[in-house]
C-alpha cells in the first residue's frame, strides 16, 4: 500500500530514494533518511512512528492510520471542517488570474489555517505540469499562490506569466538591469532564463507559492 505510493511515484517522477528524502525533509522539515525511505518502500519496517506516517500521509494524501495500518478511532471519523475547498487552474492567467469554469480541472482542499492567513479570495490553486521545479514540487502536484504577493524577494517562488500566455513557476530574481527565472530541478535539461529590463518582454508576477498539495487520486 504505502510501499506501491512512494514506489509510484519515485517512477513516474524519476526520482530516486535520496531525491524524494530531500523533497519530503524540504517540504515538512523532517530528518527522513534513504535509508528510511527504502525499508518503508519494501515494507520491512514495521515501527515507522505516527510523525513519520503523517508526513507521507499527507503527501500521499492517505490517512495517517491506514499508512501505520490501524484501526482508526471512530471519534476521528468525524468530518473535518478545519479545510477550505479552492478549485484547481489547468494553467495561469493573463488578465483574469482567477480563470474560467471550463479550465477548473478539480478541486483541492488546503488547511483552514492558510486561508486565514493569506485570505481565501487570494489564493489560487494550479496543477502543476513537468519536472522543472522537481525539488520543490513534483508533476501533477498543485500549487497555491498568494496573488496578493507579488513583490519579488529574491530566491521566492513566483508564478509568472511571461507575454500574456507563456506561463511558469520559478524561483525568481528581480535586478536593476534584468530579471532571472531559475529552476529547481534534479533533470539538468532545465535551464535558467534571463531578460533584460530593455526587452520588449511583457512579465507579470501572479503571485508567491505559499502552499503545496497533492490532489486525491493525482
Amino acid at each position: 500500500m504505502l510501499g506501491d505510493e512512494i514506489k509510484k511515484i519515485r517512477d513516474k517522477q524519476h526520482l530516486s530514494l535520496d531525491q524524494l528524502a530531500n523533497i519530503l525533509n524540504k517540504k515538512y522539515n523532517a530528518k527522513i533518511s534513504k535509508s528510511m525511505l527504502s525499508r518503508w518502500e519494501n515494507s520491512s519496517d514495521d515501527n515507522m512512528g505516527m510523525n513519520y506516517a503523517r508526513i507521507l500521509a499527507d503527501f500521499f494524501n492517505l490517512d495517517p492510520y491506514r499508512v501505520l495500518d490501524l484501526k482508526k478511532p471512530e471519534i476521528l471519523n468525524i468530518k473535518s471542517t478545519a479545510s477550505i475547498r479552492l478549485p484547481i487552474y489547468s494553467h495561469l492567467f493573463a488578465g483574469t488570474p482567477e480563470g474560467a469554469e471550463e479550465d477548473v480541472v478539480g478541486n483541492i482542499d488546503i488547511p483552514n489555517s492558510i486561508a486565514v492567513k493569506y485570505g481565501k479570495n487570494n489564493l489560487l490553486a494550479v496543477k502543476v505540469e513537468g519536472d522543472s521545479m522537481n525539488k520543490v514540487i513534483l508533476d501533477g502536484m498543485v500549487a497555491v499562490i498568494n496573488k496578493e504577493d507579488t513583490e519579488v524577494q529574491n530566491g521566492n517562488i513566483y508564478a509568472v506569466i511571461i507575454n500574456g500566455y507563456a506561463n511558469t513557476l520559478k524561483r525568481v530574481y528581480c535586478y536593476p538591469d534584468h530579471i532571472r527565472f531559475e529552476p529547481d530541478s534534479y533533470n539538468p535539461a532545465h535551464k535558467p532564463f534571463i531578460y533584460k529590463k530593455d526587452d520588449n518582454i511583457n512579465i507579470n508576477i501572479v503571485g508567491k507559492l505559499v502552499y503545496i498539495a497533492q490532489e486525491i487520486g493525482a
